[in-house]
């Protein structure tokens, strides 16, 4: 007997196949989404760290070169031109993974068909 205050119940059985499915793409892509985040974060780390480093070095000694400084600038420029593409890429993921979930995930789990816009099908495509 089907209970219909499930809205598993009226699903159809293609839908019902499709779960696991979902399910798995889901998982594979927020980890993948979570792996920039952490590539994201790791750089940080590294500019911190040898800011922290160099500053001090130059400030521990009355002695020691203040050229390292610029260095330090130099090091942190690079660093940031690495995060602003990483950036870039787990935006470009997030996008497409919020597109996924708004016009593949959610009406597969509705099961209410509703059809993917032309230009978005043309944009998770790429």
């Amino acid at each position: 007997m089907l209970d219909s205050s499930n809205p598993m119940a009226e699903a159809s059985p293609a839908s019902q196949a499709a779960h696991p499915l979902i399910a798995h793409f889901y998982r594979a892509v927020v980890s993948h989404a979570d792996v920039w985040r952490q590539r994201m974060d790791a750089t940080t780390n590294w500019a911190a760290a040898t800011t922290a480093g160099m500053l001090t070095f130059s400030f521990s000694a009355a002695g020691a070169p203040h050229v390292v400084l610029l260095l330090s600038l130099a090091f942190d420029v690079m660093f940031l031109l690495m995060e602003s593409r990483r950036y870039q890429v787990y935006d470009l993921w997030r996008r497409r993974f919020r597109t996924l979930n708004r016009y593949l995930i959610v009406p597969v789990l509705l099961d209410d068909g509703t059809a993917i816009p032309r230009p978005t099908a043309e944009e998770i495509q790429r």
